[in-house]
């Protein structure tokens, strides 16, 4: 099972604990007042009293995104604007840097799309930013599926298979 859930939200720090036990406290049929969010060593969120239940979340300027799932799940999301290319060079493999620079036209779209991968890995894997991202290469993984919502670019790593248009939801 996996579930993705977004909003346009311009108050996305406040908002981002209540957002997640608003959509968790429906999916369970219980109190939010009732949902314990913990984290491990690395900051990952995830519920005491429901070890089977796993999520992510993540926010930037007017959207927010969450990922349900009984997997271990990693979600990212980026507005799509003008990146440091410097960035890339000391960040990402040789490969991605040459899918980025492969031409000019979509180089802001191609630099999101494997910035919000390798968030979405490195979620999925509990790590957080303790993994270098130039320590391993998103372009060829299967966990991860990248789809576009208007000006944003949003990456999944999940080991569910899903049909990405049955699992999106506007909250």
């Amino acid at each position: 099972m996996l579930k993705i859930y977004y909003s346009k939200s311009n108050n996305l720090s406040k908002s981002s604990s209540d957002y997640i036990k608003k959509i968790i406290s429906s999916f369970l049929y219980i109190d939010k007042k009732k949902i314990i969010i913990e984290k491990t060593e690395f900051g990952k969120p995830y519920l005491k009293d429901y070890p089977n239940i796993h999520f992510n979340l993540s926010h930037t300027k007017g959207m927010i995104v969450f990922a349900l799932s009984d997997k271990e799940v990693g979600i990212d999301i980026e507005r799509i604007k003008k990146f440091n290319e410097r960035i890339p060079i000391k960040f990402f493999s040789t490969n991605e840097q040459s899918y980025i620079f492969q031409k000019n036209e979509g180089q802001e779209i191609r630099f999101h799309e494997i910035w919000t991968r390798k968030e979405a890995y490195v979620k999925w894997l509990g790590m957080g930013m303790k993994k270098s991202f130039n320590s391993f290469d998103v372009l060829e993984n299967k966990k991860i599926t990248t789809l576009y919502l208007e000006d944003y670019i949003v990456s999944i790593c999940s080991d569910v298979r899903y049909d990405i248009c049955k699992c999106l939801t506007i909250v």
